[in-house]
């Protein structure tokens, strides 16, 4: 992975001065190609990277970058980077947050699992479908819920929703890591995550996390 990673990395760089017109005008033509080029670029490059946090979890090698931080800004973060994916198929999206509190956590590795989510909520969920984000305490826990109106997952595989490698709809991309890895993180923080589906109605996805201090 670290040898697929130096050669992507140089044919985005190259594509971006191209893009920006450093080397001379493109036609629209020639813009466009570009954009797709580097779409296609961005979607191995994050799957390079899934790949190598895959193998650092799976050998113990992963490390957490602690911060006090607040859970609300970290959705509203992932909300911002996936907005204009929701524009683009119409969704409707809907914010419900509760949890002004600052936790210990590691800031890049939870808006990881959020935008695992969201976008796996935005795949799924059909154009002018609707999608949910709620965040509450309970106990001493902050859960995060990511609610969509999508095809939900079919009864014979939702037993293996958080297994590595695996796909609900093959026709999709993706490398199958996405729920996998988020698990592991949402677990080295000391929490869990889980779902409810209905087939053809959508997905609730669900991860709790400890505040440590009751939520005050």
């Amino acid at each position: 992975s670290h040898e697929l990673r130096t050669p992507i990395t140089a044919i985005k760089g190259s594509t971006d001065i191209l893009r920006r017109g450093i080397l001379g005008e493109l036609n629209s033509t020639q813009k466009d190609l570009l954009e797709t080029c580097n779409k296609a670029i961005e979607r191995l490059l994050n799957q390079v990277n899934e790949l190598l946090d895959f193998a650092k979890l799976e050998n113990g090698r992963f490390e957490l970058s602690y911060g006090e931080e607040n859970i609300e800004h970290i959705i509203q973060e992932a909300v911002n980077i996936m907005e204009p994916l929701i524009t683009k198929k119409r969704q409707k999206l809907k914010l419900e947050l509760t949890t002004q509190v600052t936790m210990t956590l590691d800031r890049q590795r939870i808006l990881q699992v959020l935008l695992n989510l969201i976008s796996n909520s935005i795949k799924f969920t059909p154009d002018t479908g609707e999608i949910t984000i709620k965040s509450y305490f309970e106990a001493k826990n902050v859960i995060v819920e990511i609610h969509d109106t999508g095809m939900g997952i079919p009864a014979d595989k939702q037993k293996n929703i958080f297994t590595k490698f695996y796909q609900v709809n093959n026709q999709l991309n993706g490398t199958g890591l996405g729920l996998a890895i988020s698990k592991q993180l949402v677990e080295l923080h000391g929490g869990q995550i889980w779902f409810d589906t209905i087939e053809d109605k959508g997905s609730v996805f669900r991860f709790m996390l400890p505040t440590g201090n009751g939520g005050l």
